[in-house]
């Protein structure tokens, strides 16, 4: 009977320090498993922070590469403004050519197909002329109630 009791003991001190280790292992691995929860969170914010450069950088680039773009296409929209302006004078210039003589010669109907050809040309220059929407300006501020 003594070893049945001494078993039984020896059984019962077994759970009990098991029991008391898996406690301290749970413990244990909750103690462990916070820092590391805390480390994924910063890892998201680090993530996140370099995610929202990346994108500040981008969006930079795009600002740049908008105000280029906007920049050649006022040079573009001048240069074909100045196109149809100078189409203008050279009807002018044609009209004084024929009224001066030029179409009469040896072979006049070749200088008025000329003429004619020059005036098409001329009026195709002054046709559908893009041009620039004018700048916006800035709302005007509103007035504020004075005390």
């Amino acid at each position: 009977m003594k070893t049945s009791v001494l078993s039984i003991l020896v059984v019962g001190a077994t759970v009990a320090a098991l029991s008391f280790a898996n406690r301290s292992e749970t413990a244990g691995s909750t103690a462990l498993a916070a820092p590391q929860a805390g480390d994924t969170k910063d890892a998201k914010k680090d993530a996140a922070a370099m995610e929202l450069e990346a994108l500040k950088l981008k969006c930079d680039a795009l600002g740049a590469e908008l105000a280029d773009t906007k920049g050649a296409l006022e040079q573009v929209v001048k240069y074909l403004d100045a196109q149809s302006q100078h189409a203008k004078a050279m009807e002018a210039v044609l009209d004084d050519a024929e009224k001066k003589g030029f179409t009469f010669g040896i072979n006049p109907e070749s200088r008025e197909v000329l003429l004619k050809g020059w005036r098409e040309q001329c009026a195709a220059l002054q046709r559908d002329v893009p041009a620039l929407k004018p700048a916006k300006k800035d709302a005007p501020a509103k007035p504020t109630a004075r005390n």
